[in-house]
Formats: structure tokens, sequence, C-alpha cells
């Protein structure tokens, strides 16, 4: 399973496979630390070991509510933008790929994406089984970008977030001496998103134009559905892709700023930040430095000496 690599628990997969968690919506859905410590017990004695395979079922859990919150969002854009189009019993037939009483988040965005699609090109195709073709090959299309784009969104809300680890906190605010090393971390974890990003736009560009004939129209008329999906997918990215961009150009003034902060400025901000005597500080300075350094208190905070 790709859970387990991505996970670093290869070491178990046999494990789960032998006891049936072969599933990872079973495995996200049903597994708790109560059981991994009742049913794994004899096969994985060591309660540390135990507590690798929670604390990695956990995080999936946690990533895939993530992924849910959202595809219940765009769930409930589409049922809301398709209500008009033709009556629910229409669409709602398990020979077309209906889910009754889904439960799933993933199940529910199926049901989504076939109420709109079945709204917009039952008529230029209204035969159940190839309509179900059809509707099979591009409900998985969408739930795969839904899933990258939702990934690479809480990627880019944590680098911007007020976490330590993040850069959040030095958006708006003067570095510290010691925010290099974060800085070009972050940088270079959003230039690894604007990759993620252009990758999914050339997947999606390259399907658009298979689609398509010269005169720019579909090659064939249910197709524009897809095309239509295309378009919207492809905003998405481009709005992606300026958030990131702003982000980076932020870190990149503040990298700037940094690499121009002189000895004594650095020392200044080192004494405001941990909060130390100030005044035994300044006698460890040289002359020079020390004069400066002065200089540079005065003005910074003489608006709050006045």
């Amino acid at each position: 399973m790709d859970f387990c690599d991505r996970r670093n628990i290869k070491e178990y997969y046999e494990l789960l496979v032998e006891y049936g968690y072969d599933d990872l919506n079973v495995i996200v859905e049903t597994l708790t630390k109560e059981e991994i410590d009742d049913v794994f017990k004899s096969a994985i004695p060591k309660a540390g070991h135990r507590a690798k395979l929670w604390l990695a079922v956990r995080k999936e859990k946690e990533e895939a509510s993530k992924v849910n919150v959202s595809n219940q969002k765009v769930c409930a854009e589409k049922s809301e933008e398709s209500s008009s189009v033709g009556s629910s019993a229409a669409w709602q037939k398990e020979s077309l790929g209906w889910v009754p009483f889904p439960r799933k988040p993933i199940s529910i965005f199926f049901n989504a994406v076939l109420k709109e699609m079945h709204g917009c090109i039952w008529d230029d195709l209204p035969y159940e089984d190839s309509f179900r073709k059809v509707f099979n090959s591009e409900k998985v299309r969408q739930y795969s970008y839904e899933k990258k784009l939702a990934s690479i969104e809480t990627k880019l809300n944590f680098i911007t977030s007020d976490n330590m680890a993040a850069a959040g906190t030095l958006l708006d605010n003067e570095p510290m001496p010691y925010s290099g090393s974060n800085i070009k971390r972050n940088i270079g974890s959003l230039v690894e998103l604007q990759s993620r990003v252009d990758a999914i736009k050339i997947e999606v560009i390259e399907h658009d134009t298979s689609i398509m004939l010269g005169n720019g129209g579909p090659r064939l008329p249910y197709l524009r559905f897809h095309h239509r999906n295309n378009n919207q997918t492809l905003a998405r990215l481009n709005e992606l892709l300026d958030k990131i961009e702003a982000v980076i150009k932020q870190l990149q003034k503040c990298e700037e700023r940094k690499r121009k902060m002189t000895k004594w400025e650095m020392e200044g901000i080192k004494i405001q930040d941990t909060g130390r005597d100030s005044g035994s500080d300044i006698k460890r300075l040289s002359q020079k430095n020390r004069v400066l350094y002065i200089v540079w208190t005065m003005m910074r905070f003489g608006g709050e000496w006045r």
C-alpha cells in the first residue's frame, strides 16, 4: 500500500494485510489506537512500535479529514450549480453510477459529479452504458485533481501560518539574525509547490488539448463537460500560483533585508528579542559598534522615549 510507503512503516505492510487491513479506507475509517493495542499486541509486542503504527494511522486520518472538508465544499458547490438541471430521479440510478445514501466523502463527491454531468451531457449521450463509462473516467480524474489541490493548499496554509517552522511570522516583521535558514527552507518549499502546480497544469492542458478540435470546439458534444471542468481547474491552479508567487516575493524581500542587516543591527535585534540587559551587552561591543548601536536604538525606539 502507498500508505505504508508514505508513512514510513513498510515493515508493517504484510502484517496489516494478514489481519485484513489491506484497504486504506478501512484503515482510516475503522482502525483505532485501542484496536492496535489489542489486535496487534502479540505481533507487535513493543508498545513503542505499536505507537509508531498508530501515529501513522492518525496522520492519515487527519489528512483524510482535511481532504474531506474540501471535498464537501466542492460537492455543495456542484450540487447548487446543478440543482436547476433536470429532475433528481433522472440521474439517481445505480445503473449510471449513483451511490444511494452515501456516507464517505468520496461517494458524496462522485454523486455530485454525476448530477452535474447528467444535467450537462445526457442529451448528447442518452445511453446508460456509454454514459457510465464516460462518468467513471471523469469522476476519477476530477477527484484526483481535487486531492492534489487540497494537499497543495494545506501545505501553503502551513507555510503561511505562525508556526515557528513556517514563514507566517516573517512576512510582516523584521527578520531575526537566525531567520536565514528558515527563509531559505520555506522558499524552497514554495518553489516545490510551484512545480507541483505546474505539473498539474500541464496534465490538465494536455487533456484539454486532446479533446478539442482545431476550431476550438470539443471533438464530441459531451466533451464540453470535460472542457468546462478543465477551465475551472486551471483557474484554481492559476489562483494558487498567484498566492505562492506573492509569498515567495515577500520572503525574498525579507531575505534581502536580512542580507543587508549590519552587525550592530543584528546585535540590537538580538538584545531586543531576548530581553537581556542592554547595558551589559553594549559594554561587550567595540567602541565604534557601541556608538552605532546607540544611534540605531535611538532611531528605532526614539518614538517611545519621547
